[in-house]
């Protein structure tokens, strides 16, 4: 076969279906050659397969395409584009597959690639659209991932379930030129038992890589996230799940949990002033109630600590909140945004343990405040009774209780909390 096309009048709808074991062979594939086209190409079952390696690879170019390798079915192809050009919001390339031994090998995937180098305007922008969907056990190969490189384009993909593996040998999301004004979105998604690997490096130049409970893995991540001036443009690295990577955040996010979780990271730990890791806290918890970083390696920080109440938390004096455990820790973060907290509380970063960043609760303990919470009312006697004989006491009450600060609450402490009670 020369050439697989599938065009024709407006959305003309033209499909073909490789199966029980049969073989596709191209030297050119459009899948929706032009807008007014809609073209489907479906290879299934063990032993049916499409090759085509001397050309490039289009699906979605500019009408809608959508390719699917499913139950077994092998596909080889050159450099693929999954939504080169096309009305926006309306037409684009999808990539589905799905199913142990499903495979595909390609030299490069261009996931949303518009090829326009300016910004368009008006109703039906000019851009391009595409997914890669992988599944069940399938695998993916190739020399590189691509995910929204140009302008006005929109790349998604989904890796998930396990056995799912997508291994190629760079990963790169958004511009490498960034300062672009356009609008555009960069999304990867690693869903539970499933892997992104890459051989070199993963770049995040714009755009979000998620981990939900999937594992990423490379020599190197960097966040880049510089000279971006799209309205609400980010780079970010999120989720919880495992990174065997070292992690370099230039200028981006890092944002553990889903909203909070513990994201693992087998090796070392960089953010320069440009970067912000951002913290959720919501209990005490850590992975459930609040995020948490955990290294095999070191953690050089700078940049911002971001910290955020989530889920209507109210934190009492005392308590603390590990966020990072690493081999070793050097530097602290250059700018801290702490939340504000009621009854004289505050939130302290603490760097004291060479191997552990916590946030501590802090404030001035109000004489008689046995309870922590602000205010000396009749609710302090019944605490300060528990604390003498001991029932249902933590550390906080405990140490309120010793008003006269002699190492231990007992009856030297009622008069002043009597004193306290009436000055109150």
């Amino acid at each position: 076969v020369g050439g697989f096309f599938s065009s024709g009048a407006t959305y003309h709808h033209g499909a073909m279906t490789v199966r029980n074991g049969a073989s596709l062979v191209s030297e050119l594939a459009y899948i929706g050659e032009t807008r007014t086209g809609i073209g489907e190409l479906t290879i299934t079952g063990v032993g049916s397969s499409w090759t085509s390696v001397n050309d490039n690879t289009f699906i979605g170019y500019e009408g809608d395409g959508t390719l699917n390798i499913l139950a077994g079915a092998t596909a080889q192809t050159s450099q693929a584009f999954i939504g080169r050009f096309g009305i926006r919001d309306v037409l684009g390339g999808v990539a589905n597959v799905d199913g142990v031994g499903s495979t595909w090998n390609a030299t490069s995937l261009y996931v949303g690639f518009n090829n326009n180098t300016t910004c368009p305007s008006g109703p039906n922008l000019f851009s391009s659209e595409g997914a890669l969907n992988v599944s069940n056990g399938a695998q993916v190969f190739g020399t590189l991932l691509s995910v929204a490189e140009r302008w006005q384009s929109k790349g998604t993909v989904n890796i998930t379930d396990n056995g799912t593996l997508v291994s190629v040998q760079n990963v790169r999301l958004g511009a490498i030129n960034s300062s672009n004004t356009c609008s555009s979105i960069a999304d990867v998604n690693i869903g539970l038992g499933a892997t992104l690997e890459a051989l070199n490096d993963v770049s995040i130049y714009h755009g979000t890589l998620a981990l939900d409970d999937g594992t990423l893995s490379a020599p190197n991540v960097t966040v880049h996230g510089e000279n971006l001036t799209s309205p609400g443009a980010m780079a970010v690295l999120a989720g919880q799940g495992q990174i065997n990577a070292n992690v370099n955040n230039v200028g981006g996010f890092v944002s553990p949990g889903n909203s909070t979780g513990i994201l693992n990271i087998d090796g070392n730990f960089s953010q320069s002033f440009g970067g912000t890791m951002s913290i959720d806290i919501g209990g005490l918890a850590a992975g459930t109630q609040f995020d948490r970083i955990d290294l095999t390696g070191s953690a050089t920080l700078g940049g911002t600590l971001n910290v955020q109440l989530v889920n209507g938390y109210e934190p009492d004096a005392e308590d603390s909140f590990e966020i990072v455990s690493a081999d070793s820790i050097v530097g602290a973060f250059d700018v801290e945004s702490l939340p504000a907290l009621s009854g004289g509380r505050s939130f302290d970063v603490d760097y004291s343990d060479p191997a552990k960043i916590t946030i501590h609760v802090v404030g001035d303990v109000l004489v008689g405040d046995i309870n922590c919470d602000g205010a000396v009312d009749v609710n302090d006697v019944t605490m300060f009774v528990a604390v003498l004989i001991e029932t249902n006491v933590d550390s906080c009450h405990t140490d309120a209780a010793d008003i006269n600060g002699d190492g231990a609450p007992d009856g030297l402490d009622t008069q002043l909390l009597v004193n306290a009670l009436f000055a109150n």
